[in-house]
């Protein structure tokens, strides 16, 4: 009894349980999260039985452990209503035993397949086993799905594709837009011709074609041609649609035509389709003719052979005899090859060109000018007619293209040097001016030791073209451009100036001829002969360097080099070192005039020393507000300006402030140009030098120069203070004083400071050790302790992987006013 109570006290307790649930509609469980995350291991743990990875000797399996035979399982032109068979290979590619299960079919085709298959159990590396796999369609659609399986390495999906039959047209010929086209070409009046449309059906279902009239009405063309209607495409075959065109109107025709074709297939195989067909024909009446209108010759260079073929076609079935009728052969210039001759029926026949003219060809024949091109020089037109036996209308066709010259002008046509010490160089300019139609070549070959061409700088023709110096080319001092200018090109009408530097290696005469090779287009080359003159002379002077190219440096630093001069003459020599403002070029040459005995030697220093004022030589300075008057002062009455002072750079704008300085650069003998950042400069500075004998006033100068190139880097570090002045020290005491270091370029990375020892007898000494300088600043600390009474200075040098600086010390030694004797005496 106890247990039947039992059972209906828990039938009574499941009563209200399913009662609570019907007034909820959903019951949840609440688990624990013990509860939750056993379950999530035993999902784990399922999911980890189902697929694993197969190992074998340490080797890990990847890719699909089974391939099946196809590899694609295809059902192609399937019927609906009948039953398909594909037996699959399934082999095991893996490294060791597996096993697979088969996974359903997606829902959407799985009751289009019956599937036979004996599961197999575990299988061996290389093992095949086989599944019939029977598709019954039911639909008229195309089936693109996987048959999937399941193997211990995880799931593998089989590619299915089920297709109906269909039509699958290709057409041709077809025109540039992909649409059918019917080209009968010319035809003469009275013969007929005949084209094929090809239909190729590539696909199982046969469809039907129809060939219409276009909707736009009746045309010439389409009453003129016959076709075939309608017909049959083929399954997997080709179908052919005649045309034929008898012509019997002379002109050009077109038109379009409706080409309609459907199958009736329902579902994915339904083709329906209209094509638009394009028939074009033209009627002709003379069976010879030409290719082209006209033939051109494009561009002819006077006194070379240029060839041309004309060609000349019968479309009659008959040979017809042919003959040239103009133009008339010109002895020498212009011939014809040959100007008789007979064509075979539906032949062709070539009439050589051969022209050959001379400079004066259109002066001579003014009736082969172009009149249509009047403005173009050297254009002709020379007309050609031909005519046919039994051919009252004749062909007219024309050789058309422009005359132009093969010569080059080089100004000047001689070029003197004059008298040149042995190891300097004297420049001279040659413009070289392209007087053809044509883009030319050229190069100056076998030049000798003491000869070189360079391009000239195209900031030096800018500034000629400026027209502020009023010079002739070549006249400026720095021309230097460091480009080889032996070869180059020359488009039609270009001038180009390049620079011939003469360095003469010996005290002889030169008397040179320069050959200068010039390539036309593709014709042969043609030679200039340029006469070059100079003498060397054998120099009183001898430099260990002719050319300096000095440190690049930041502002506000100094670099230094210098080179040696010798007097290798008999007598003595006074010399003069002519230098450039201070402000301009930033160098100093020490010393500037001086004397040389014979075998005397003395050596010049030259610095260079860029300010922050060099580095903005090119900007407009900032323009000062006017100052007020002052109490009492007059002002200046109503409507009156201040006289405007002319020299003031106020007074113009940037650019010309900027050529105003150039100018002024050039007109000392320099060339200045800037580039990312940093500041160029070149210099030619004239050394002048005479027997002293003669003394200051009395006989002739001689020169030489001294090439300077320098260059200004943009800043990385700063100095405060930039010169570091102790003052007055008395002697025997020290001061001291910071030095800041700041890096400017912190995105370049951290700067490795280090430093060059100061000479003991100075009395400066650095307390602290230099070290990388980044975004904060460092400090130094220096100290100054005299010894003497005397003024010290020195320069501290600092260098980091990007730049150096210099920082000038400075200070004095001055006697104590007090003096205690003794110094170390203690009190009692």
């Amino acid at each position: 009894m106890d247990e039947e109570e039992e059972e209906i006290e828990e039938e009574e307790d499941l009563d209200e349980e399913d009662e609570e649930n019907v007034d909820k509609k959903l019951w949840v469980p609440n688990y624990s999260k013990l509860e939750l995350q056993y379950m999530a291991a035993a999902r784990e743990r399922q999911r980890k039985n189902i697929c694993s990875v197969q190992t074998w000797q340490g080797k890990e399996f990847r890719g699909d452990a089974f391939l099946a035979k196809p590899a694609v399982i295809a059902f192609n032109d399937f019927e609906v209503g009948k039953r398909y068979r594909q037996v699959i290979e399934v082999t095991n590619v893996s490294l060791t035993f597996n096993q697979f299960k088969l996974l359903p079919l997606d829902d959407s085709v799985k009751d289009f397949f019956e599937v036979n298959f004996v599961p197999p159990g575990r299988m061996s590396a290389g093992v095949t086993r086989y599944i019939t796999l029977w598709f019954v369609p039911k639909v008229s659609q195309d089936i693109v799905s996987t048959f999937p399986i399941l193997a211990k390495t995880g799931r593998i999906d089989f590619p299915l594709r089920c297709t109906t039959k269909k039509t699958i047209l290709t057409i041709t010929p077809q025109d540039a837009e992909a649409n059918p086209s019917v080209d009968f070409g010319s035809v003469l009046v009275g013969e007929s011709a005949e084209r094929e449309l090809i239909i190729k059906n590539t696909g199982a279902l046969a469809a039907d074609f129809s060939v219409l009239r276009s909707d736009e009405g009746v045309d010439q063309l389409t009453d003129m041609t016959t076709w075939t209607e309608k017909g049959v495409c083929k399954a997997l075959g080709s179908s052919k649609i005649a045309f034929k065109f008898v012509p019997t109107t002379l002109g050009e025709f077109s038109t379009d035509l409706r080409l309609c074709i459907a199958n009736g297939a329902p579902g994915d195989a339904n083709y329906e389709k209209e094509f638009c067909v394009r028939v074009r024909g033209s009627c002709l009446d003379v069976p010879i003719y030409v290719d082209s209108e006209e033939y051109d010759m494009h561009t002819c260079v006077y006194g070379h052979i240029f060839r041309e073929s004309v060609m000349i076609r019968n479309r009659a079935s008959v040979a017809m005899k042919i003959q040239v009728q103009k133009p008339k052969q010109i002895e020498g210039e212009l011939q014809l090859n040959t100007a008789l001759a007979y064509i075979q029926g539906h032949g062709s026949q070539v009439i050589q060109v051969k022209l050959a003219p001379k400079a004066d060809f259109l002066d001579r024949h003014p009736e082969y000018r172009d009149a249509k091109r009047p403005d173009v020089p050297g254009a002709f037109r020379i007309p050609m007619r031909i005519v046919g036996a039994d051919q009252v209308l004749p062909v007219n066709t024309c050789l058309i293209g422009t005359f132009t010259t093969d010569a080059m002008t080089f100004l000047p046509g001689e070029l003197n040097f004059g008298p040149c010490l042995v190891g300097t160089s004297a420049v001279q300019r040659l413009t070289i001016v392209n007087e053809s139609a044509l883009k030319r070549r050229y190069a100056f070959t076998r030049l000798p030791s003491y000869l070189s061409v360079q391009e000239v700088p195209q900031d030096v023709l800018e500034e000629e073209s400026w027209g502020g110096l009023d010079a002739k080319p070549g006249t400026i001092a720095v021309v230097d451009a460091g480009i080889d200018g032996s070869m180059g090109s020359l488009l039609p009408g270009e001038k180009r100036q390049v620079s011939f530097l003469y360095t003469p290696e010996s005290a002889i005469e030169m008397d040179n001829k320069i050959l200068c090779k010039v390539i036309t287009g593709d014709l042969c080359v043609r030679d200039f002969v340029i006469s070059c003159t100079g003498q060397g002379m054998s120099p009183s002077l001898e430099f260990s360097e002719t050319k300096l190219d000095l440190a690049a440096i930041p502002a506000d630093a100094s670099t230094k080099d210098s080179i040696v001069v010798t007097n290798v003459s008999k007598v003595a020599q006074m010399l003069n070192v002519v230098l450039p403002p201070m402000e301009l070029s930033g160098v100093k040459v020490t010393p500037i005039c001086f004397s040389l005995q014979p075998k005397e030697s003395q050596r010049l220093q030259v610095e260079f020393k860029p300010t922050k004022e060099y580095v903005d030589l090119l900007k407009m300075p900032a323009e000062e507000k006017p100052a007020e008057p002052e109490d009492g002062a007059a002002a200046p009455p109503d409507g009156e300006a201040a006289p405007a002072d002319e020299e003031n750079p106020g007074a113009m704008d940037a650019e010309e402030y900027s050529r105003h300085q150039i100018e002024d650069i050039r007109e000392h003998g320099g060339r200045r140009w800037e580039a990312e950042g940093t500041v160029h400069g070149s210099w030619r500075l004239p050394i002048c030098f005479k027997p002293a004998s003669q003394g200051f006033r009395d006989g002739r100068d001689q020169f030489c120069y001294l090439g300077i190139n320098t260059c200004v880097l943009p800043s990385v570090l700063a100095m405060q203070p930039a010169v570091l002045d102790f003052g007055d020290v008395t002697a025997g005491q020290r001061a001291l004083r910071p030095l800041v270091i700041t890096n400017l370029a912190v995105e370049d990375g951290v700067q490795e400071l280090h430093m060059e020892a100061l000479p003991e007898n100075q009395g400066f000494t650095i307390l602290n050790a230099p070290r990388a300088v980044g975004s904060k600043p460092f400090q130094f600390m220096v100290e100054f302790k005299p010894q003497l009474v005397q003024i010290y200075q020195t320069a501290l040098q600092l260098r980091t992987q990007n730049t150096r600086v210099q920082v000038p010390l400075r200070g004095k030694g001055v006697s104590p006013v007090l003096k205690i004797e003794p110094q170390d005496r203690t009190r009692v």
